[in-house]
């Protein structure tokens, strides 16, 4: 049952969604966000000719310039099916978290998606 007082709550940094070029998610904005959370990677076997996705979470105090979260790096996806995820200090990161990605390969194609979850503060 859905409960409108639960802190838990979910962000989408990034959709389903077929991908072949190297881009960045939307930010979001994590400062009512306490404790540790998770970031959770859902990605389809690559295609191509030997494909490779590379996810890392980036975080920002002004939403302009982005640099890695240490420690918050994806392991490469390449030709199978891969669900992982990786945990989030969200007391140390700054106010702005998006992800990066990089794909690789000859005409590659993933369809991948990736959410965070954590608790915001009420």
């Amino acid at each position: 049952m859905f409960n409108a007082h639960d802190p838990f709550s979910t962000e989408i940094l990034h959709p389903v969604a077929a991908r072949t070029a190297t881009g960045n998610s939307a930010s979001i904005d994590v400062r009512d966000y306490i404790g540790k959370g998770k970031v959770m990677l859902d990605c389809a076997a690559g295609t191509g000719t030997t494909p490779t996705l590379d996810i890392v979470v980036q975080h920002s105090v002004d939403n302009v310039a982005f640099i890695p979260v240490p420690g918050a790096v994806f392991a490469q996806v390449t030709t199978v099916a891969r669900q992982q995820q990786i945990g989030l200090d969200l007391d140390a990161a700054h106010r702005f978290v998006r992800i990066a990605f990089t794909i690789a390969g000859g005409t590659p194609s993933f369809t991948f998606s990736v959410q965070m979850v954590g608790w915001r503060q009420l």
